[in-house]
């Protein structure tokens, strides 16, 4: 494989689409729509750093990656659950032996990489830290199907609401969607005392910056009682797999059960589009577990180098503070 930095995604969109659409393991999170619109708000500080691999002509590979000083980071951080190559096929040991042996021609002080998957093949003496589980669940071919596979007391909880004639869920597009998840997400997390996750400014200037894209990966769902938005969903759509990004919901409309209505009608839409997999990313909650996820993957932080020295130890303690801060918000 022939390796290149590109200095902007521009330069080779039309190839980077094409690749991600052919590739049976993309996911949104490997999208240039995705990707640029990090860039330009969260990342606005970053030197864009995007390493592409090439056969022949042929792209093959595509890793973009950020820097500021002299420390390295997968462009995406923060708000993107894989952060994995987009690659034609599996990363190999001797194919992240070369990449490796690339980025160092730059001289980087620390490498920090989250959210890979825990097959990944580690850069040479980094040090491996599990960051966090993400579940599946393999779909059925029918709604009704998929019901009928859940306990009676999550079923019940679906069909109770899908009865109630004051319970509508509609799909809407970016611009009605996002003010209203932004809002139910903080209500939501106003209740436990904490911010959520939208909270800093460049958060939501980058879901807006995507939701602008128009991309059809786009899967957002409002769920309204008595024409008032009580709830929304955030989904993403790639290839075959349907992935669940994030909820928001109103505290007062618990009794309801607003998230458990809208992952089972972003479930139902998902089977009619034909998607066999339904992916609820980071997290093993313990309403997630409630829809009998069926595999169970792990996801891990690479810090190279992984020695004594002063970026490495803040690295480190920075996994430390961000695992103990998500293991207390999963339980």
């Amino acid at each position: 494989m022939r390796l290149e930095w590109v200095p902007h995604i521009e330069r080779f969109r039309p190839e980077w689409e094409q690749l991600h659409r052919a590739c049976p393991t993309a996911h949104p999170f490997h999208s240039p729509d995705w990707v640029s619109a990090w860039y330009a708000t969260v990342g606005r500080l970053f030197w864009p750093r995007i390493l592409a691999g090439y056969e022949g002509e042929d792209l093959v590979m595509v890793w973009p990656l950020a820097a500021t000083l002299r420390t390295w980071y997968v462009a995406g951080t923060g708000v993107s659950d894989y952060l994995d190559p987009l690659s034609r096929t599996p990363i190999t040991s001797d194919d992240m032996a070369q990449i490796f042996e690339f980025i160092q021609e730059v001289r980087p002080a620390l490498l920090d990489f989250h959210q890979l998957p825990e097959s990944f093949p580690p850069m040479p003496n980094a040090q491996v830290f599990e960051q966090a589980t993400c579940l599946q669940r393999t779909l059925p071919d029918s709604h009704e199907a998929l019901l009928a596979s859940l306990s009676g007391s999550l079923r019940q909880d679906v069909r109770r609401a899908s009865k109630n004639p004051e319970v509508q869920f509609e799909w809407a597009d970016a611009q009605t969607f996002l003010p209203i998840f932004f809002e139910l997400h903080r209500q939501r997390w106003a209740t436990k005392r904490l911010p959520g996750a939208f909270v800093l400014r460049g958060r939501q200037r980058f879901h807006e910056a995507y939701g602008a894209t128009g991309t059809d990966a786009h899967r957002f769902g409002v769920l309204r009682h008595q024409g008032e938005p009580i709830g929304a969903i955030y989904g993403l759509r790639s290839g075959d797999r349907a992935f669940f990004y994030q909820t928001g919901f109103a505290p007062e409309a618990s009794k309801i059960s607003p998230g458990t209505v809208m992952i089972s009608e972003f479930m139902r839409r998902s089977i009619e589009e034909g998607a066999r997999t339904f992916d609820f990313l980071r997290g093993q909650e313990r309403y997630k577990m409630r829809w009998a996820p069926d595999e169970i993957g792990h996801n891990v932080r690479h810090i190279w180098p992984a020695d004594a020295s002063l970026v490495g130890q803040v690295a480190k303690l920075h996994h430390r503070v961000d695992q103990w801060l998500r293991d207390r918000l999963e339980n």
